[in-house]
């Protein structure tokens, strides 16, 4: 439903764009509910600014009380599967996002992670845990791949 996002015009676009920006940057508010007097194109528009800049959207009610509700993510800062804010080991591996890298993405964390190797222990056991330290490995011999293994 909806035409395309370029059919909005560009002071709306500005609006809806300062309007999401400005929640997702406000501490003190998670959510958000906008006019019901926008039109299927606005909405579509927003739903789909809504994802670009990591925010949550939602359709609600029928008809002229159709409204987007917009909100942030659950923000959990994790560490290879363990939640910061918790000591419980409730958490796991699979609540982590997964990338899909291409060919350039595998060069270019390669290429960043040989710049800047983990230097702390959490970075260390991070990178370990994640599977990155397998790029650094590739370069050595056999003897230090068998001493990470023992990690």
């Amino acid at each position: 439903k909806g035409a395309e996002a370029h059919t909005v015009s560009e002071l709306d676009r500005i609006k809806f764009t300062k309007l999401l920006i400005s929640l997702r940057e406000d501490d003190t508010r998670d959510k958000m509910d906008l006019s019901s007097d926008l039109t299927n194109t606005e909405r579509k528009f927003v739903h789909q600014l809504a994802g670009q800049l990591g925010l949550k959207s939602k359709s609600s009610g029928k008809g002229d009380d159709r409204r987007v509700s917009i909100s942030k993510p659950n923000q959990t800062k994790k560490i290879a599967g363990k939640s910061l804010n918790d000591d419980s080991s409730s958490s796991t591996d699979k609540d982590l996002p997964s990338l899909q890298l291409g060919t350039h993405g595998i060069k270019g964390l390669l290429s960043h992670i040989t710049t800047y190797p983990p230097t702390s222990e959490v970075d260390r056991m991070e990178s370990y845990c994640t599977g990155s330290y397998l790029l650094k490995v590739a370069g050595k011999d056999e003897d230090e791949k068998d001493k990470d293994k023992e990690l």
